[in-house]
């Protein structure tokens, strides 16, 4: 049987995107799997992965415009590739994916990594998160299929748009276990990720302060 085609499309720097990494290569045995972000000014060049990769180009970085730009460029960038499934990788994927769905008559699937109208970064900010309600009412409810990080917030999402939204969860692959070489050091802690508000890093940081472990902090985020 001819192997599907499915596309992701997210607005992240592939390189750093690590649950999409993971979504990707899982699928890649059934599926032929492309996935299209785009190219920041700082991002290093692609590492080699088992399915395709593409980064869209974009003038503006930041903002409303920078929006805008990526909706438009990923609308024409899609609606001449081949696929048989797209993947929207949260809201600000959502509009051109379901444009291109209802053009072509394909498969779109949404993938909610997060409750997005509700980030610290659109809490006060009415119009713009107005803007973004109106554009997932529209949107969501057109997906075949649907899944969020958590149970929580996909009850929250099934409720809101009336589609069945189903959960899987954001964690790492399977490693062997291993034992350290560091005689008597400290257990470390890493988080790898965005350091943004609404992460809960200060709870994170006023725990560790109670147990011997050292805690790293990486990443970018405001």
């Amino acid at each position: 049987m001819e192997r599907k085609h499915i596309i992701f499309c997210v607005t992240t720097d592939l390189n750093y995107d690590q649950r999409m990494q993971r979504i990707c290569s899982s699928l890649q045995d059934e599926f032929d799997v492309f996935i299209v972000g785009r190219i920041w000014p700082n991002s290093i060049e692609l590492s080699p992965k088992p399915y395709q990769q593409h980064r869209l180009k974009c003038r503006f970085n930041k903002g409303k415009l920078f929006y805008l730009e990526f909706q438009i460029r990923l609308f024409f960038y899609l609606i001449f590739k081949k696929f048989d499934i797209i993947g929207s990788i949260d809201s600000d994927t959502i509009l051109p994916c379901t444009f291109v769905k209802i053009l072509r008559s394909k498969k779109l699937v949404f993938d909610a990594h997060e409750y997005f109208t509700e980030v610290p970064e659109l809490s006060n900010r009415h119009f713009t998160k107005g803007i973004w309600g109106i554009i997932e009412n529209a949107c969501i409810p057109l997906a075949d299929a649907a899944y969020t990080v958590g149970p929580g917030l996909a009850n929250i999402f099934t409720a809101s748009y009336g589609i069945p939204f189903n959960c899987i969860r954001n964690l790492p692959n399977k490693t062997a276990e291993f034992e350290s070489k560091q005689e008597n050091a400290p257990l470390r802690i890493l988080y790898q990720g965005a350091l943004n508000e609404g992460r809960c890093l200060s709870h994170l940081i006023n725990a560790v302060k109670e147990f011997p472990v050292k805690l790293i902090l990486a990443g970018e985020g405001d």
